[in-house]
């Protein structure tokens, strides 16, 4: 009976383990996407101030 107990817990000590193993995998995909939409966003503001600035250079001449 003892040693049905030990395995028992010992399964359960795995599914916790790779329960948590896959939750931090998770976590790093969606932290991984999340970084690369916020940088195309950035992106996009970037060029799209570099698009007012020259439009801003050829109406005010210096």
């Amino acid at each position: 009976m003892s040693f049905l107990r030990t395995k028992i817990l010992k399964m359960k000590s795995n599914k916790v383990t790779l329960k948590v193993i896959v939750s931090y995998v998770l976590l790093i995909c969606v932290s991984i996407v999340a970084g690369y939409v916020v940088y195309k966003e950035i992106q996009k503001l970037s060029h799209q101030e570099e698009i007012n600035q020259q439009d801003r250079n050829k109406n005010y001449p210096n």
